[in-house]
């Protein structure tokens, strides 16, 4: 019988061993991936341009390799030596079938450009983080970038990769001093872990955390291995907390102080995820259960922001979910702006789901690869409410529209880099209706800022500039309510920076692709004109008011209805501009987009509020033709029940469907033709379902506020000729007392029935 000294021996050798086969399965698998996905014939053509155009000291002179306090600051152009490296080393190793895999000489090229590069290295190590102040001042010797970005994530990303490569061949082809310079590098982007740096957050975490692995696997070094996997699984989780960065409970995802980001940050963390799960699987760092759940949800909320342009077939995030990266036109950055698609491997989301035996991520991948001829890509229908980011996506049957507000409780946009500096009513109420997917594409630069569609404005009294782009809001009342299939979004608005300006609006998502606004309560300080605007979009086609069409832009002092693009607006016979036709922009007054100036055919329309104290209301009809829009106009039964600064309601008697914001508590709301009435004992937003059988009569509520623990919703039968509902207890009066989500789950809906 063994000891049980020799038994820890066994232990611990069996574990080494375990440890030292997890090691090389993972760098199997990294370079596995790093090989994949290249295409030979533009392969071959980067590397022969290369070869034929590097200068004797191993540079290019395609590249701007400014640093320092001279270099700017997004996307650093001299990255670009690092990426020329990567695809010689490509082609070196073979990645993908060309006549330079082996080639001595494109080896000899590619270790050459990374000596020059290692050689100029910066030594301070304050200019890791803090370049251009006083302890690593303008002028430091060495390639830096007064980014952090730049030093810890960008190049230490492409020299990890670049190096594995190398490292994979047999014998390795990187040389030891190589080796050592590659290490170096990745090894100082990873020792920010632990310095409290206020960038460790979200999808940072886990670039760092995959060029620290990078580090690891050059080095062999299996404790910083280890580590890195430890920080990605810490990391994979949700974050309840208000403005901490990260996988949100709703299926949001969260970056510098609650930006709403499920594209860029959360197409990155979701990248990092694919590959890093992929090379863990089956090893001792294998993601648990909690992070693949936490996942799980990220890639079922990220469906809801995607949509298709079908003119391109091109995925694309919703602009509401691209913060700052709305200011980059869709040829930047060789292709790969934001705004140039999703940029996820959909094929990667279905292995990693077959993988983890996770269907969430199978049936994602199959409805990201399902077209249908409109932007609703996938069929996904319905009505989503991320509660935690104050957005609402509605997916109807030829669309989708999205809904971006924002509260006390997140940030509305942000600025960073010269990017975005005019984006600060990006989240007012701003609504996105993609019908073909093309409405808003690269117009950002001719577009009238203080025209956000769907916003209420003050116009042009907040001064828009860069360094008060980003606020947190003022009121708390801001969210909404969702069954799955209809939903209600409610915004309470002051303006936090001015001051100037507020009100009370609500978008009602009802049966039959029908959308009805409310707006009251508007407040308003200084003398510039408050619209409220229905849409600002490319032109296409005719603009129609009241059956004719316009020939120019007009300003008209009524309207009944306004037809364009394929969507339909019915008006309460008030004024509304209309503004169609060129207008041209510069790219690079929004940010550090290198395009030229842009004309755009641009269609806007708004409503002029003349006078402040009378509540406005429209109705949306997307997806129909001119001719559908005017049939339907005039079969709607859509009732307004109350458009005040208590509440807000509007009855459908075709389908039994109440909607209702109670914007204060113990206000009664009387249903037409069900004789019934309805008041609440806190402010929340309400769905009833009333048609059929009084036992199937449901109640979906949710506080916007994320403040209250209870809601009680009484009912009044209001008809003594009429019998009380069966099970109404043969009283009049009748109570729901519904407990509200607390925690990391408030302001999420609570559906209950009435009997």
């Amino acid at each position: 019988m063994m000891s049980s000294a020799a038994l820890v021996a066994l232990a611990l050798v069996m574990s080494v061993r375990a440890a030292s086969s997890d090691v090389a399965a993972v760098l199997s698998r990294r370079v596995a991936n790093l090989k994949s996905g290249w295409d030979a014939a533009s392969l071959t053509a980067d590397v022969q341009n290369l070869l034929s155009t590097v200068k004797a000291d191993f540079t290019w002179p395609n590249v701007n390799y400014l640093s320092g306090c001279d270099a700017q600051r997004s996307n650093w152009p001299a990255q670009s030596h690092w990426n020329h490296i990567y695809d010689l080393a490509a082609a070196y190793v073979g990645s993908a079938p060309t006549q330079y895999e082996g080639d001595e000489g494109v080896l000899n090229v590619t270790l050459s450009a990374m000596d020059w590069w290692f050689s100029r290295d910066f030594t301070n190590g304050d200019c890791l983080v803090n370049g251009g102040t006083a302890s690593c001042p303008c002028g430091t010797p060495g390639l830096w970038n007064t980014n952090w970005y730049s030093n810890v994530i960008l190049i230490p990303s492409i020299v990890g990769n670049a190096c594995l490569l190398l490292q994979s061949t047999d014998p390795p082809a990187l040389t030891d001093v190589a080796r050592d310079s590659c290490t170096r590098i990745t090894q100082r982007g990873f020792s920010t872990f632990g310095t409290g740096a206020g960038f460790l957050a979200g999808a940072n975490i886990l670039q760092i955390a995959s060029i620290g692995i990078s580090a690891g696997l050059i080095s062999g070094n299996e404790s910083t291995i280890a580590a890195g996997y430890g920080h990605i699984n810490d990391e994979v989780v949700v974050h309840p907390e208000i403005k901490v960065d990260g996988i949100k409970q709703d299926g949001g995802f969260q970056q510098h102080l609650g930006v709403l980001y499920n594209g860029n940050y959360g197409k990155a963390f979701i990248e990092s995820i694919l590959s890093l799960a992929t090379e863990s699987a089956g090893t001792i760092w294998e993601s648990g259960q909690v992070n693949k759940d936490a996942f799980a949800g990220l890639i079922d909320g990220s469906a809801w922001m995607v949509y298709q342009n079908v003119k391109t077939n091109i995925l694309h995030w919703d602009f509401s979910s691209l913060a700052r990266f709305i200011s980059f036109r869709t040829n930047d950055l060789g292709g790969l702006a934001q705004t140039a698609g999703i940029l996820l491997n959909v094929d990667s989301i279905r292995d990693l789901g077959n993988l983890w035996n996770e269907q969430t991520l199978v049936r994602v991948a199959d409805l990201l690869e399902t077209p249908t001829g409109n932007a609703n890509v996938g069929k996904l229908f319905g009505n989503r409410m991320f509660w935690a980011n104050d957005y609402m996506v509605h997916r109807g049957k030829n669309y989708v529209t999205t809904v971006k507000m924002f509260s006390s409780r997140i940030s509305n946009t942000e600025c960073v880099n010269a990017a975005n500096p005019l984006g600060f009513h990006l989240s007012d109420g701003t609504v996105y209706t993609y019908l073909e997917g093309s409405e808003y594409e690269n117009i950002a630069a001719s577009w009238d800022w203080n025209l956000i569609p769907g916003t209420t404005t003050d116009y042009a009294n907040t001064p828009l500039a860069c360094g008060t782009a980003q606020q947190t809001g003022v009121e708390s009342f801001v969210g909404g309510v969702s069954d799955r299939t209809l939903g209600i979004a409610a915004m309470k608005f002051t303006n936090p920076l001015t001051r100037a300006l507020g009100w009370q609006k609500a978008w009602f998502f009802l049966p039959g692709d029908v959308m009805h606004v409310m707006v009251n309560g508007i407040a308003s300080q200084s003398s510039a004109d408050v619209y409220s605007v229905l849409e600002q979009r490319r032109l296409v086609g005719d603009v129609v008011v009241d059956g004719q069409t316009l020939g120019a832009s007009a300003n008209l002092t009524r309207a009944r209805t306004l037809w364009h693009g394929n969507t339909g607006y019915i008006l309460d016979n008030t004024p509304l501009s209309v503004s169609f036709g060129p207008r041209t922009g510069a790219w690079s007054a929004i940010g550090t987009s290198t395009q030229p100036p842009e004309t755009v055919d641009l269609f806007a329309a708004w409503y002029h509020h003349t006078n402040l104290s009378t509540p406005a209301s429209y109705t949306v009809l997307p997806g129909r033709s001119s001719q559908a829009f005017i049939q339907q106009s005039r079969s709607l039964r859509i009732e307004t029940l109350a458009n005040d600064v208590h509440k807000m309601g509007v009855w459908d008697a075709r389908n039994g469907v109440l909607m209702a914001v109670f914007w204060a508590s113990a206000v009664d709301m009387h249903l037409p033709g069900i004789f019934l009435s309805m008041d609440v004992s806190t402010p929340v937003t309400l769905i009833g379902k009333f048609s059929g059988n009084p036992r199937s009569w449901k109640v979906t509520v949710a506080d916007p506020s994320q403040s209250a623990t209870e809601v009680r919703v009484r009912f009044n039968w209001l008809s003594a000729a009429k019998a009380l509902p069966e099970g109404w207890g043969g009283i009049e009066l009748g109570e729901l007392r519904i407990a509200l989500p607390q925690g990391a789950d408030a302001g999420k809906s609570v559906t209950v029935s009435v009997l």
